[in-house]
């Protein structure tokens, strides 16, 4: 799965956290891109991200249960515009 955050803004983001919790049925197996993400909490902490940029995150995982897993995530950032 690939979680893609972009700021729109017209200044940077800075504190950015996304709330990326593993997909029920799922199990971490890695992740890979900007930040750090702790598969315990579900915590992708992007820190500074800059107007107009983006960035990712792939995680891995392997199934334990059979089916369609989906998910919606959550972000906030420490600035307000």
């Amino acid at each position: 799965m690939t979680v893609t955050v972009a700021n729109t803004g017209p200044t940077a983001a800075t504190g950015l956290a996304v709330h990326v919790p593993l997909p029920r049925g799922l199990a971490y197996v890695s992740h890979a891109g900007a930040g750090t993400y702790d598969p315990a909490t579900g915590i992708w902490t992007v820190g500074t991200l800059a107007a107009s940029a983006t960035q990712g995150l792939t995680l891995t995982f392997e199934g334990r249960e059979a089916g369609l897993h989906t998910r919606q995530h959550e972000g906030e950032s420490d600035e307000a515009h």
